[in-house]
């Protein structure tokens, strides 16, 4: 299986984000910020679902943590391959799981599929549950623990090809834990086990039999015991009697005396009021505020801290690198929109520099074919004219020798014409004319003979004189691809002119070879620039507002006469405290003051302040007196009942002590039961333990090969060391005992953790592998370490997809 692409809608900090996945690995190497993890998670999310639904705190829940910053719409969809088809599943987030929205389609139909629910989509993909994701085919940094201390049912059940059988697996877990819960409670070495309790009480059973004998004795010794307490209280009621009618004389004196004592109680209630509403506002030396103003100082301080707080995030330092920057952007700053269009015009131009290329293969084979034709035409035309040479001269040659033939005739004719006008007597004159005339004839003949005898003839065109410089103005396709090459040229050097004069504006030297180069380190330069101008502004503004609320500050201070001191927090809360106890005195003042006049309106004041002389028996001692009688008899009736109580019990007890041997006797063959039943859990128990051990190394063996496999790449023999029990427990030898592996270092940990997730996923999916998500699992990793990782991911990268992200470029080429 593995990750065709992803399409975030809105998750974190991402908005509308697309991501396409090759085989193999793909690095997301990418600064602290960019969000890897964000992306890591969306996809866990997508299979899984959401960490942490349960919280009861919103701001502790994984949802409410990567709902969009944009307050958007929230969610997306992730196509992946899996069992050879190819599916899309979309998922929208609300504020709770009901009010999610799943949707599942084969990615090639586009129809909805019904392969998986929505509910267990990653369990029905990968073969296991959530927490088992987490510790085989999910890595991050985070992840202290190593992966065989949590080992999971469900990655037991996917280990032993037990998929189907998970629940076989579980309910091994809970019946252990049934039968531990029923070994605590009958175990015989606690005291609250049914075995242990049944023999506790079995032997305080023995005991009570043997007090049978003194039960008689005790149930005499308290019936007279009974018998001298009644005559105790007897005595006791004449001296309530006398005491009774002295306590009713001196009740009006100690009427009189309470009320004088509550008046003067009242009243120094009161005036204890008055002084501590005084006391509590001692404080303020000029005047007492509001505590409305109190309350606006204390936000005011508040607001301070947070704004110094403010100040320190916003503080900047102008060093060097920054007045160079400062010093450049003096005048003018370019835009990021002018930065992304020169870095477009300068992509322009190097597709024109394409064209070009392009272009001029084009016209070289436009001239070449212009050349071979011009030169086929020549050999065609050079042909055609020999042929119509040498038909010429053959007919040529055919006249001359008529002409010849018919001249001698002629000349023959005329010579014998002479001859014969000679001999018939015609005269000399004729016959002169007659030679004359042959000659004439001769002459005729030779000349017409010479121009038969020369032969027409042609001049042959040499096929090299074609030169390729004239297709140009030759041939109209070279002529149309020298015309679009002069214009792509010009477009050019208009593109490579603009950018030149953009680079020159800001002090870039130009570079075409590293235009882009030059163009990003400037957006980047541009960025830092702002950034620092945008947090020496916030400083300046928070820090004027800061003085301002600080003089208001001090002035409130200054007005009231108090010192604010160290600190002010402090401060303010007990002038706060202050006027609480101030408003608090003063109502309390004024209850007081009613109370006075309320308790004067019912008595007569002057009469209760008055001395009396008449001397009066202390009603407090008589009260005294009758109240030690009365407890007496308190504490005697309360004998009597003790008494008659423990009479009671001493006569049930002889009375129960006679069934207590049945008792005893029901309870020891319940304690051979509670034994019996003990014994044979412990057996069935160790039973199960070595069933579950046998199954646990049908797949230790294999895991542990797979895993020496790939820790071999981190050491020559170093695998050989590790050791392996059917828990999934690793240990390392080291000084000749076996060490865990919290005992050993972070990177050496991680690196065995690493190599032992490996090895489950190799274990766990024979035929189709997951794809991996590393979430920077090597920062623990030193130079040595992270070079073996990366060959394990070289190893590994034909068999499993892994979507690695990190925020170091030192780790980004693993």
């Amino acid at each position: 299986m593995k990750l065709v692409k992803c399409h975030i809608e809105g998750f974190g900090k991402f908005r509308d984000k697309d991501m396409v996945f090759e085989d193999g690995i793909n690095v997301f190497c990418e600064e602290n910020g960019f969000g890897k993890t964000t992306l890591a998670t969306f996809l866990k999310t997508m299979f899984y679902g959401f960490e942490d639904e349960n919280k009861r705190n919103l701001k502790d829940k994984e949802r409410e943590k990567y709902r969009p910053w944009d307050k958007g719409s929230y969610g997306g969809s992730v196509v992946f391959e899996n069992g050879g088809k190819t599916y899309e599943v979309s998922r929208t987030f609300g504020k709770n799981a009901t009010d999610d929205a799943f949707e599942l389609r084969e990615y090639v139909t586009n129809s909805l599929s019904k392969d998986f629910t929505k509910e267990n989509l990653g369990a029905e993909v990968f073969g296991i549950d959530k927490a088992s994701f987490f510790r085989t085919t999910y890595f991050a940094s985070k992840d202290q623990t190593a992966v065989g201390e949590n080992i999971t049912d469900s990655i037991r059940a996917k280990l032993g090809n037990l998929t189907d059988a998970t629940d076989d697996i579980n309910n091994y877990e809970n019946v252990c834990a049934k039968f531990d819960s029923l070994k605590n409670e009958y175990t015989p070495d606690r005291k609250t086990g049914k075995i242990k309790s049944t023999k506790v009480k079995i032997a305080e059973l023995n005991n009570e039999l043997r007090e049978r004998a003194t039960a008689d004795k005790s149930i005499e010794v308290l019936e007279n015991q009974i018998l001298h307490e009644h005559e105790k209280i007897e005595r006791n009621k004449n001296k309530i009697i006398n005491l009774k009618e002295e306590a009713k004389k001196a009740s009006e004196a100690v009427s009189k005396k309470a009320k004088r004592e509550t008046y003067d109680s009242i009243k120094a209630e009161y005036n204890e009021s008055v002084k501590n509403a005084s006391e509590a506002v001692s404080v303020f030396t000029k005047r007492i505020p509001g505590q409305s103003e109190v309350e606006e100082i204390s936000k005011a301080d508040i607001q301070n801290r947070q704004l110094i707080k403010t100040m320190n995030e916003n503080r900047f330092y102008e060093d060097d690198e920054w007045k160079a920057l400062a010093a450049k952007f003096e005048n003018d700053i370019p835009k990021e929109n002018e930065i992304s269009e020169m870095l477009q015009i300068w992509n322009e131009r190097e597709e024109c520099k394409k064209t070009s290329v392009y272009l001029a293969k084009c016209r070289d084979e436009a001239v070449k074919r212009y050349v071979d034709s011009e030169k086929e035409r020549i050999l065609k035309e050079n042909e055609e004219n020999q042929k119509t040479a040498a038909a010429v001269n053959e007919n040529k040659k055919k006249k001359k020798i008529l002409f010849i033939v018919f001249s001698a005739i002629f000349g023959i004719l005329t010579f014998v014409s002479a001859i014969v006008t000679k001999n018939m007597n015609a005269g000399v004159h004729i016959g002169a004319t007659a030679v004359f005339i042959l000659l004439a004839a001769l002459f005729a003949i030779m000349i017409f003979v010479k121009k038969l005898n020369e032969y027409e003839t042609y001049t042959e065109k040499d096929v090299n004189s074609v030169k390729a410089e004239n297709a140009s103005s030759a041939s109209e396709e070279v002529s149309r691809i020298d015309s679009r090459i002069l214009g792509n040229n010009e477009t050019l050097n208009e593109k490579e002119t603009i950018v030149k004069a953009f680079l020159s504006k800001y002090g870039e030297n130009f570079d075409e070879k590293n235009v882009n180069v030059i163009l990003f380190g400037l957006s980047e330069r541009v960025k830092a620039f702002n950034e620092g101008k945008k947090k020496i502004a916030k400083f300046e503004a928070t820090e004027k507002e800061y003085l301002e609320t600080e003089d208001k500050i001090e002035g409130f201070f200054e007005s009231i006469g108090a010192n604010a001191g160290d600190n002010r927090e402090e401060t303010i809360g007990k002038l706060r405290e202050a006027l609480v106890k101030k408003e608090q005195f003063d109502k309390e003042t004024e209850r007081k003051k009613l109370i006075i006049e309320n308790f004067g309106a019912d008595n007569n004041i002057d009469e209760l302040l008055s001395d009396d002389e008449e001397t009066i028996k202390d009603r407090e001692d008589i009260e005294e007196e009758l109240a030690d009688i009365e407890d007496e008899n308190d504490r005697t009736k309360a004998l009597i009942e003790n008494f008659r109580m423990k009479l009671s019990d001493e006569q049930e007890k002889r009375e129960i002590l006679m069934g207590k041997e049945v008792e005893v006797s029901e309870l020891q063959e319940t304690l051979k039961q509670y034994e019996d039943f003990y014994r044979i859990m412990e057996l069935t128990r160790g039973y199960l333990s070595k069933a579950k051990d046998e199954l646990s190394l049908r797949y230790t063996g294999p895991t542990m090969s797979a895993f020496k496999k790939y820790l071999s790449y981190f050491g020559e023999k170093l695998g050989n060391d590790y050791r392996i029990d059917t828990n999934f427990n690793l240990t390392k030898t080291e000084e000749g005992m076996q060490r865990e592996m919290k005992e050993l270092s972070f990177g050496l940990r991680d690196a065995a953790d690493f190599c032992l997730r490996l090895a489950f996923a190799d274990a766990m999916y024979e035929d189709e592998k997951p794809f991996l998500i590393l979430d920077d699992p090597f920062v623990n990793f030193d130079r040595n370490n992270l070079e073996a990782a990366g060959k394990v991911l070289e190893k590994v990268k034909n068999d499993y997809q892994v979507i690695y992200f990190t925020c170091h470029e030192s780790r980004g080429g693993v």
